[in-house]
């Protein structure tokens, strides 16, 4: 055999000993490799979200909140400074040693003072602008420019988001313990759909049965570790930015897919043009608490909202204080633009009665004898005389200094003439 076959059959010989170490060392990174590297790329994709939406300037300071997992209850951190950024604003939060955008008090209460604790959503809670132009901290300094041998204290437990039931919650976890003469129950319209159909979070709402009974009012307390769990989760996820813009997004869309039509009034006109709020595509599940016929399941929402007020009266009463009724002024209402605007979004703005939540309020008050104030008719008459005045910051819909001074003004000429401070 020749040395150029014997060459040959040795390397065909050869050749299946390397071919598979040839094969291995080109075959690319294992399974386990690529996974992690994925998992490293979407953290990276995430990080780089997350620089993104913050250096945007959206509000970051919903994700300060933190979750205890004894109460399920958010507060901001405490004795914390923390940066509010809108479009239209910029302020800071300063948190006092509770967790609220709110001024210290001690929780022994000094002898010669008369307490107010308020109890609200985001206009209490007022992220827009300073401790000091909040509406309860303006009522205090009113209450105190009287000299009347009082001294007065208005402390502001406000959380953005909450409702009425979820007030109560904080009522009895954060505010009795400073044992106020007057309790003031902050309310916006929104409350009623929040308290009895939450689709995104169904355990925030108010436990109520199927008739609108609220059947449970002790504070929302989570004691089993799987809740607890739970809540350490949802205070670990709100800390994302990304996640809040993603989740707001969310709850966004499904405010305008939620028509309804299946609970909307069947209010027509005559003749062969029928129209029917149930068609207006304005006609949001939000909306429709403004129809001058109330759907049934509003009908069940206002009568959970009055069995959450009645709880609130007896929580008061046990402790020895009164209880009120303040609601909110809504933008759309007070100024006559912002209200033309609003008209017409609606195909069939004779279906929409503007007074009708002013309207079931009233009845509920007079139902359990409280006091209770709407700010909306003062709002809109102060607002006619100075036409360019606005109330509220154009890229948030919250109060402005001007909204907050207003609802202090309204506020104190209620509690004074109502001779609530005695």
């Amino acid at each position: 055999m020749s040395d150029i076959e014997n060459l040959a059959r040795d390397f065909v010989e050869e050749k299946p000993e390397i071919l598979p170490e040839y094969q291995y060392n080109n075959s690319g990174p294992s399974w386990k490799a690529r996974l992690v590297a994925a998992i490293l790329g979407l953290i990276f994709a995430f990080g780089l979200a997350e620089f993104g939406v913050r250096m945007l300037g959206y509000n970051a300071a919903e994700q300060k909140k933190t979750t205890d997992v004894e109460t399920g209850l958010r507060t901001f951190p405490p004795n914390a400074s923390i940066q509010f950024r809108e479009a239209c604003l910029t302020n800071t939060i300063v948190t006092n040693s509770l967790g609220f955008h709110a001024r210290e008090y001690p929780i022994e209460k000094p002898a010669g003072v008369y307490r107010i604790v308020i109890v609200g959503d985001s206009f209490v809670e007022a992220d827009q602008v300073t401790v000091d132009k909040t509406y309860p901290a303006l009522l205090e300094a009113k209450l105190n420019a009287r000299k009347d041998g009082k001294k007065y204290q208005v402390i502001a437990l406000g959380v953005s988001g909450n409702a009425s039931y979820a007030n109560l919650q904080y009522l009895k976890t954060y505010g009795l313990q400073f044992k106020p003469d007057l309790i003031i129950d902050s309310f916006h319209s929104n409350d009623v759909l929040a308290d009895f159909y939450r689709p995104d979070n169904p355990s925030a709402a108010a436990p109520h049965d199927e008739a609108g009974n609220l059947v449970a009012t002790a504070p929302a307390g989570p004691t089993t570790f799987t809740q607890k769990i739970k809540n350490y989760l949802k205070s670990w996820v709100k800390k994302s930015n990304v996640i809040l813009l993603a989740y707001s997004k969310y709850l966004d869309w499904q405010t305008t897919r939620n028509a309804r039509p299946s609970v909307s009034p069947q209010a027509t006109t005559s003749g062969s043009g029928a129209a029917s709020p149930t068609n207006d595509k304005a006609m949001t599940i939000d909306n429709e608490i403004l129809l001058a016929k109330v759907p049934d399941f509003y009908q069940k929402a206002w009568h959970l909202q009055e069995g959450i007020f009645k709880a609130f009266q007896d929580t008061a009463r046990v402790a020895g204080a009164k209880f009120m009724i303040v609601s909110m002024a809504e933008a759309q209402f007070t100024h006559a633009d912002y209200r033309k605007e609003f008209l017409a979004e609606f195909e069939h703005p004779e279906f929409i009665d503007p007074e009708m939540p002013n309207r079931q309020l009233t009845t509920i008050s007079k139902n359990l004898g409280v006091p209770y104030l709407s700010v909306q008719k003062s709002f809109t008459q102060r607002s006619a005389q100075q036409p360019t005045l606005r109330t509220v910051w154009p890229c948030d819909g919250h109060y402005n200094e001007t909204g907050h001074q207003w609802t202090a003004d309204v506020l104190y000429d209620f509690i004074m003439a109502r001779d609530l401070v005695r």
